[in-house]
């Protein structure tokens, strides 16, 4: 089966970049791979080699698009953001629509109410989105006004595709707060290569804690540095990512005067050296994850992971058993589980296996595969 890898961007990004190149990577063995995006990125070609083509859509003529519509035999959606592309695809292709987070109906995307930082629990409503928003966002370091109508029809295409994919029973809710069909949503667990075994400290070095994701305010970092204050065991951080709040979190990490404890990484295309030196990683975020695959990341490599009880996380992260989970925002409750680990490397490496089994048995490539496979040949049917 020849399969259509839809997505804004051609290269590493994020967390839906990395997912797409996985499922295409995984499912090539069975399954042609063929890309189409709205734009590429410098340097995409290791994301682009799992697909045995790759198309821009501002590129195909009319003949090309044709030639798609006939030779690919479903479509695998993930990020779009031209309503005559998404229009396009839902017309002529059988589709399976991957929603990877709140855009399509949440106008700030992050699912929460601005300077008051509360998590909106609403559907979408025009009127009402349209007055929390301002009708304004920042892209590309620029404020711009929202396209109302584009996000819009937008919505009103994503409820039209044939199958949607969600990785957690809190977005299947959301789905269907705002008006998708039941029986067209499928839950399909994400999956993770198997690492080694972390290989055991011989010395007294302090504890390595890891955050992974981009440096905004939804991520919560700034909650994880005022967290810092309250630990009473020595600690490094070390931040991977980056983001419009990099300024604003050095300015907290000069306030709290801890250069020498925390550090600014960057974004890096492999992690895993991170993972493998790290003891425990953090998941401040303030924003309703719809999933939180990074904490999969982290169980893959052994590691616990403490974080904030938002969104999906739950589904995942069970407390006292692979981590903690904690109160949303409260820093000090994170301080305090943060400590507990710090201070006891058995219960680490406990937690951090109990993690690595759930990642064994339930969110491993031949659950994926086979979940993703029954889902293409009722479609087929």
């Amino acid at each position: 089966m020849k399969i259509l890898y839809v997505n804004t961007t051609q290269g590493f990004v994020g967390g839906v970049e990395r997912y797409l190149h996985s499922a295409a990577d995984l499912l090539s063995d069975q399954h042609e791979a063929v890309g189409l995006f709205e734009h590429s990125l410098r340097g995409y070609s290791d994301f682009s080699s799992v697909f045995n083509q790759t198309f821009l859509y501002n590129e195909l003529d009319e003949d090309g698009r044709e030639n798609l519509a006939e030779e690919v035999n479903v479509a695998f959606l993930h990020k779009i953001s031209d309503p005559e592309l998404f229009e396009l695809l839902v017309n002529n292709f059988k589709t399976i629509l991957m929603v990877h987070d709140h855009d399509y109906y949440c106008l700030r995307h992050h699912k929460y109410y601005p300077f008051l930082r509360i998590n909106c629990k609403r559907p979408f409503q025009p009127l009402v989105c349209s007055l929390c928003s301002g009708l304004i966002e920042k892209r590309k370091g620029r404020i711009q006004p929202i396209p109302l109508l584009k996000r819009m029809q937008i919505l009103k295409l994503a409820r039209q595709t044939d199958n949607q994919i969600v990785l957690s029973e809190f977005m299947r809710e959301n789905l269907l707060k705002n008006d998708f069909s039941a029986d067209k949503i499928q839950k399909i667990h994400p999956f993770y290569k198997i690492q080694q075994k972390k290989s055991e400290k011989a010395d007294s070095s302090p504890a390595q804690l890891l955050f992974v994701g981009q440096i905004i305010r939804g991520k919560g970092l700034d909650q994880l540095i005022d967290s810092l204050q309250y630990l009473k065991n020595p600690y490094t951080l070390s931040i991977i990512g980056k983001g419009n709040d990099t300024a604003f979190i050095q300015s907290l990490i000069k306030k709290y005067n801890l250069e020498k404890r925390v550090c600014l990484e960057g974004w890096k295309s492999n992690v895993d050296e991170y993972y493998s030196k790290s003891d425990i990683l953090i998941v401040p975020s303030r924003w309703q994850e719809p999933f939180g695959l990074i904490g999969m990341e982290a169980f893959s490599h052994h590691l616990p992971v403490v974080g904030f009880d938002v969104g999906g996380i739950g589904e995942w992260l069970h407390d006292e058993e692979n981590g903690y989970l904690v109160e949303p925002g409260n820093t000090r409750a994170l301080a305090k589980k943060i400590d507990e680990l710090i201070s006891n490397p058995k219960l680490r490496e406990k937690m951090g296996k109990a993690g690595f089994e759930l990642v064994k048995t339930e969110y491993n490539q031949e659950n994926f595969v086979e979940r993703f496979n029954k889902l293409l040949k009722e479609l087929d049917a």
